[in-house]
């Protein structure tokens, strides 16, 4: 571009804005054979239109039950001067998420005809790989400015029972005798736990349940001798029932032997 003494001109400069919303300022450096000012900057300063807007895209899904759905909101500015649509929804990390997951997402309004996205979220039984951790979920948009929008994700899902040990061995002596042993029960629901049975079959072993709290159970494991032959080794399996949040039968592997 070149200027002849006296004349003047216009340098045209453009900025595009991608998927970029909200204010911005970029410089352009300007280099000439002028003597007095040979560099100089031009600052483009605007203000980019946005069609959505949202308040938060970190939602928190705490104390999470397998079977259970909890929700989480988010507030949206619609700009579009047209109802906004969800197209779909995917996980995009982890790439498995829907094998332990049911998500929903759906747009609802609330007071005054604002619009909110709600998400609605179900872990199912086999998710304790994701007891403390974050999933990474992408919404597409009827938004031509705004196509597709990233939310994160952080999740803790309550332990609906927790059984120690998962494997029983008795081989210790006390006074020459067969040692008792402890199995632990737990649960992180706040609607407790229930023993509501517990034997193992062709085992010299009886059993007391001890109720520490409610959400903290206790089987006293002793050997019966009127049933086990003394210098045998037993084994076998211990089938609890337990209720928390609905019924279910755990089996521990035991071995040992009667002194």
């Amino acid at each position: 571009m070149e200027y002849a003494p006296g004349e003047s001109g216009v340098i045209k400069a453009f900025y595009n804005t991608g998927a970029h919303t909200g204010s911005f300022a970029k410089r352009i450096r300007i280099k000439s054979n002028s003597v007095k000012d040979k560099d100089f900057n031009l600052v483009l300063r605007g203000n980019v239109f946005a069609e959505l807007e949202l308040r938060n895209t970190t939602l928190f899904f705490y104390d999470l039950i397998p079977g259970q759905t909890k929700t989480f909101s988010v507030p949206v500015i619609n700009q579009m001067n047209k109802p906004l649509e969800i197209k779909k929804w995917y996980f995009s990390y982890p790439m498995n998420a829907d094998n332990y997951f049911k998500l929903n997402v759906k747009v609802v309004k609330g007071s005054g005809n604002k619009e909110f996205l709600k998400f609605s979220l179900t872990p199912k039984k086999s998710v304790y790989q994701f007891r403390n951790s974050s999933l990474t979920v992408k919404v597409q948009t009827n938004s031509k400015q705004v196509p597709v929008i990233a939310f994160y994700m952080r999740l803790r899902i309550k332990r609906v029972v927790t059984i120690t040990p998962t494997v029983l061995f008795m081989y210790t002596k006390i006074n020459g005798k067969t040692a008792p042993a402890t199995v632990e029960i737990s649960t992180e629901l706040d609607s407790g736990i229930e023993v509501k049975s517990v034997k193992c079959e062709n085992c010299p072993l009886k059993f007391k349940i001890v109720n520490i709290s409610k959400k903290d159970k206790q089987i006293l494991v002793k050997p019966d001798y009127t049933k086990g032959k003394k210098g045998k080794v037993f084994s076998g399996k211990i089938k609890l029932v337990v209720e928390a949040n609905g019924e279910k039968e755990y089996t521990i592997p035991v071995r040992g032997k009667i002194y």
